[in-house]
């Protein structure tokens, strides 16, 4: 049994089992942790939102390009190329720029000064989801 537990048991009355302990430690732990996140991220919501919002509309924007070269009469030109790797592009690095933004909030409980913060943590962060793709194909 770890020391929280052993301390709970002593403060404590009547005496409960492990998962007794366990459950209540977990729900006090959650909600601290999540009265913590939103807080962190109350500073940095609109600025995510936005973002969000604007991906979409890209995306979208993309897509229609996409799809109005395939369903042109000429058949597919070689512009397809262009709009299909800005929105490969796109679909790999807003996700990043988006955790990126949300882990320093996190950390630092505001946006401000994100510059240095994401020239670190960038092109590590590219890597990684490359790696995590190519391991999704793979399976």
């Amino acid at each position: 049994m770890s020391r929280t537990f052993k301390i709970l048991k002593k403060n404590i009355g009547h005496t409960l089992t492990d998962f007794g302990f366990r459950s209540i430690l977990n729900h006090v732990v959650t909600t601290n942790y999540k009265l913590k996140f939103f807080k962190a991220l109350k500073s940095s919501f609109l600025l995510i939102f936005l973002a969000t919002l604007l991906y979409r509309i890209f995306d979208q924007f993309l897509t229609k390009q996409i799809e109005f070269i395939i369903r042109s009469a000429e058949g597919i030109s070689s512009t397809i190329w262009f709009w299909a790797a800005l929105s490969l592009t796109l679909s790999i690095v807003f996700p990043i720029i988006v955790a990126i933004m949300s882990l320093y909030a996190l950390k630092n409980n505001s946006i401000r000064n994100i510059t240095s913060f994401f020239a670190q943590k960038f092109e590590l962060s590219v890597l990684e989801n490359m790696r995590a793709l190519g391991v999704a194909i793979l399976w």
